[in-house]
């Protein structure tokens, strides 16, 4: 979870210069630094990194996949913005639930098995392993 808000935070730039960039340049960044190295910046900030489930470096189907989920919430979200441009219509506040309740959903998947994987790792069969222990330099 502290590398995923690590990311929003090395993202919240392009968020206040480029809103309707910012999903789109999310998602690329996602896929192609986990398909380079298999860790985005806030992974690498907290010492782990995803691979397949064999242990073996992440393939960039692989890391697309695992980024499915977010992409069709961008997806919808920007649909939902095109018909009603109004952020505090019921549509885009049940949008803006869903995507908490999905976040909890992960959080308690995580919680539930041996090896913390997320639905998203389900899906993409891919794990995430720690590298190095950030508190240990």
């Amino acid at each position: 979870m502290g590398a995923f808000l690590a990311d929003g935070l090395f993202f919240q730039p392009i968020f206040l210069v480029a809103p309707s960039l910012a999903p789109a340049a999310a998602i690329v960044y996602s896929v192609v630094l986990h398909t380079l190295w298999g860790q985005t910046l806030g992974k690498m900030l907290f010492g782990i990194e995803v691979v397949q489930m064999d242990e073996s470096k992440l393939q960039s189907n692989h890391a697309l996949m695992r980024d499915l989920p977010a992409i069709a919430f961008q997806l919808y979200s920007l649909a939902i913005d095109r018909i009603d441009g109004d952020p505090t219509s019921n549509l885009q506040v049940a949008t803006s639930i869903a995507f908490l309740v999905w976040i909890v959903v992960q959080l308690v998947t995580i919680t539930l098995n041996k090896r913390g994987r997320a639905i998203h790792d389900f899906l993409a069969g891919t794990v995430v392993r720690r590298v190095w222990n950030p508190l240990r330099p």
